[in-house]
């Protein structure tokens, strides 16, 4: 195959972290795999005004980085009957323009089922091509999260819940984030389990390593000493992230131990508002940072956390932040049924997985949490080798031959 046959389809644009870190690293894997992947990106039109000098930045550094070409392309929204439409016209164009017709054997990879809405109907016109579907997550319990509250959002979830059924129909093979979300689709969804391949959201090995280094120049840019046991929480404000919780049980380790929380965050002000409620100011410190230099704020830490509420859109996640800390040696303080990766870090003594999210639990957990701490190059060798974008790619690429060849 060659990258004139191989697509890849994003509809969320440039967002720095996700398109960095799930788009364009795990595409560079498969390029180094021998599967290079020509890129189309499309946005809604209403933000593509937005931020554009950054967006044109990232769309080079993708260039510079990978063999295949990047195409760009806008539609209306996700849920309206023809917003997409001429989104469709445009990704044709952009087949076409690579000199593929209706004999080209083509792979294309559609991320979410907006992706997939776009380029859902060009087998009408590219008979021979293969479509894989790339789900990421829930979406019916994703949509019931953000409530039913007026007679508008019941029709537009009712609008994207029937996308996805159209994407899963229309798929000629799978990807999914998680065996339980894997296990749902075949379930519901009437889907051929061997035509669903799981892929967690896998990191980077060049971003996401030990750096003993980077350790102690980082603390000493936040006047952290190197005896004091160090939590990182890397990620949003967003409900489902359980922020509250993290300050609750990190206030109950303050209590027994020489503990400083560490916030790596979009919106440190708010953050610092936050845990200062319930936390001494000189055992905080919130930043921001941008996604390549994560990793030397996590290699500051000696742990991470991983605590989520128990229910249907956690239950078949995999979060980015799991593979990226354990690649930086951290073990994780995790709550259970959390995708495969409670599981995971169970069985391969990876972090405290906690059953209840409780004080005592979390002091009773510490004197092994330690210990885990001081086996940072066991647990860093351990996601290198299973949750990394450069291990997962020969699997892919051989997944992808098999639907080409199907």
């Amino acid at each position: 195959m060659t990258s004139s046959r191989c697509i890849f389809v994003t509809a969320e644009g440039f967002p720095p972290t996700v398109f960095d870190s799930q788009v364009l690293d795990r595409l560079e894997a498969l390029d180094h795999a021998g599967l290079p992947f020509d890129l189309l990106v499309f946005e809604r039109a209403l933000a593509a005004p937005r931020e554009v000098d950054a967006k044109r930045e990232r769309a080079r550094a993708a260039m510079a980085r990978l063999s295949g070409r990047l195409s760009y392309g806008v539609y209306g929204t996700s849920f309206l009957p023809f917003d997409t439409g001429p989104a469709r016209l445009q990704a044709e164009l952009m087949l076409r323009r690579r000199g593929l017709g209706r004999e080209s054997a083509v792979l294309i990879h559609a991320r979410t089922a907006t992706a997939m809405r776009i380029v859902g109907s060009l087998k009408a016109t590219f008979p021979r091509a293969k479509l894989v579907y790339d789900v990421r997550g829930d979406s019916a319990a994703e949509l019931r999260l953000h409530g039913h509250t007026s007679r508008w959002q019941r029709y537009k979830n009712r609008r994207l819940l029937s996308i996805h059924d159209a994407s899963v129909r229309r798929a000629d093979a799978l990807l999914a984030v998680s065996n339980p979300l894997k296990n749902k689709i075949a379930a519901e969804d009437g889907f051929d389990p061997r035509r669903i391949m799981v892929v967690p959201t896998t990191a980077s090995t060049e971003k996401f390593r030990i750096g003993d280094s980077v350790r102690d120049r980082r603390r000493a840019e936040i006047g952290v000493a190197p005896s004091r046991f160090v939590l990182v929480y890397a990620g949003s404000l967003a409900a489902y992230q359980w922020l509250d919780r993290v300050v609750a049980l990190s206030a109950a380790l303050m209590s027994v131990a020489d503990v400083h929380l560490l916030l790596v965050t979009p919106d440190p002000g708010r953050v610092t508002e936050l845990a200062r409620r319930a936390l001494p100011a000189d055992r905080i410190t919130a930043l921001r940072a941008p996604h390549d230099e994560v990793a030397e704020w996590l290699n500051a830490a000696d742990a991470g956390w991983l605590i989520r509420e128990k229910g249907p859109v956690n239950r078949v996640a995999a979060p980015t932040k799991f593979a990226e800390h354990l690649m930086c040696g951290l073990p994780m303080i995790m709550s259970t049924e959390i995708g495969d990766y409670s599981d995971l870090a169970a069985a391969e003594n990876l972090g405290l997985v906690l059953t209840e999210e409780t004080p005592d639990a979390i002091r009773a957990g510490f004197p092994r949490l330690q210990a885990l701490a001081r086996e940072r190059g066991r647990i860093s060798s351990f996601a290198r080798e299973r949750l990394s974008h450069r291990a997962f790619a020969p699997r892919l690429v051989e997944f992808y031959r098999r639907v080409l060849a199907s």
